[in-house]
């Protein structure tokens, strides 16, 4: 639950933020929902093609809520700074056919765009939208408020 992630976070801010001024809320969540959920190869070894897509929502959600925990409560007395570490492999078309750059750019969304594309455009990549949507539909319908 994201509250639950937030609560852990304002106890961090409050015990260490005069001496942290830049905060990471979660590393890596590809790395969670995919390798977690998806692929089994991290904790909890779950492998499913639904799961990493709820696990990522919640993830998504749980950065949200920290940061703006942190923004409405302390940054203006700490003066830090709050984000996510986005990680990316990043994709190149095979051959210079128009599929295989659509295909490079579709890669790209599936791991980048996937976490950033809520932080910053409010919603996910369109591809993803298109292609996920009969294995999680709250997934689509997530919009940053």
């Amino acid at each position: 639950m994201p509250s639950y992630f937030a609560d852990y976070a304002e106890i961090c801010f409050e015990h260490f933020g005069d001496r942290v001024k830049n905060w990471i809320t979660i590393n890596e969540p590809w790395v969670v929902a995919m390798l977690g959920y998806g692929q089994g190869v991290f904790a909890p070894g779950r492998i499913s093609n639904v799961e990493p897509y709820l696990a990522a929502h919640h993830l998504i959600l749980s950065h949200a809520t920290a940061v703006d925990r942190y923004r409405m409560k302390y940054q203006t007395t700490q003066k830090g700074r709050i984000g996510i570490t986005n990680n990316c492999d990043w994709r190149e078309p095979l051959t210079k056919s128009p599929a295989d750059s659509q295909a490079a750019q579709r890669a790209l969304e599936f791991f980048l765009g996937w976490f950033a594309d809520p932080i910053y455009f409010g919603d996910y990549p369109s591809s993803m939208r298109q292609r996920v949507k009969e294995r999680y539909q709250s997934f689509l319908t997530y919009k940053r408020s």
